[in-house]
């Protein structure tokens, strides 16, 4: 009889734990969110996972500075985007490992290989999604073209080393040369402004707080963990309790 009633608290004190988790994950989530800036400076590459409609305060290289609601980063032209990626090369201690444009590489992917040489770097913007690309020469002369991150596997460069595509989107990300833009729209008291990226020295954008959600995820993972394991138990219990009462 004890055995049972043991089983059952057991049981009952799981179920009642089943949401404490995710509150008190969330509760943390929030307590390290609160501790975190409200803001914090954008730099280089990170311009890009500014969130359409964001309060933006742009300080210039006068000293001036802008407040306003983020629009768009503006196109900049392809020119543009390679200078850019060469001085990213000299400029950046981390991206110094960035294959040259002009250099012939193999471009490893899914379905194989393909050997040619780089003509351009790329920058492809869509309304949820951004990545960084190559345009190449096929050796074999089969026509130009284009591979970005998420289509790569690697980069062998013309040491023969090999270059992940992960590591050239981690190179990338902490770049403070490279930036696919020409310049920040935004709205302000004045109306829609563009400011070319030469004449701003710092960005300051709300920062990402995920600590709460975070925090929410892990709490309800432990949660069903222990719901599962609650279940378990009970249908145990149950099994053993009717065989014991048929007689089995």
């Amino acid at each position: 009889m004890w055995k049972s009633l043991i089983a059952a608290a057991i049981v009952a004190a799981l179920l009642l734990l089943q949401s404490g988790c995710s509150v008190v994950g969330l509760g943390i989530g929030a307590a390290i969110d609160a501790h975190k800036p409200d803001t914090a400076i954008v730099r280089g590459y990170h311009l890009i996972t500014i969130e359409q409609g964001s309060p933006l305060t742009v300080t210039l290289t006068n000293g001036s500075r802008i407040s306003g609601t983020f629009i768009r980063g503006m196109p900049a032209s392809p020119e543009w985007i390679d200078t850019l990626y060469m001085r990213t090369r000299s400029n950046d201690s981390g991206c110094a490992i960035l294959p040259a444009l002009g250099d012939t590489v193999e471009f490893i992917h899914r379905s194989g290989l393909i050997r040619g040489q780089i003509e351009y770097a790329g920058f492809r913007h869509a309304d949820s999604d951004n990545d960084f690309c190559y345009g190449f020469e096929p050796v074999d002369s089969s026509g130009s073209r284009e591979f970005c991150l998420k289509q790569l596997l690697a980069v062998r460069r013309p040491d023969g080393s090999l270059l992940k595509s992960r590591d050239i989107a981690n190179a990338l990300g902490q770049s403070h040369t490279f930036v696919p833009f020409a310049g920040i729209e935004m709205v302000t008291n004045k109306g829609v402004q563009q400011t070319p990226l030469d004449c701003i020295s710092q960005v300051i954008a709300p920062s990402h707080k995920q600590g709460k959600w975070n925090g929410l995820l892990v709490g309800a993972a432990i949660d069903l963990f222990m719901y599962v394991g609650a279940w378990e138990i009970r249908e145990a219990w149950l099994y053993r309790e009717i065989r014991r009462i048929v007689g089995f």
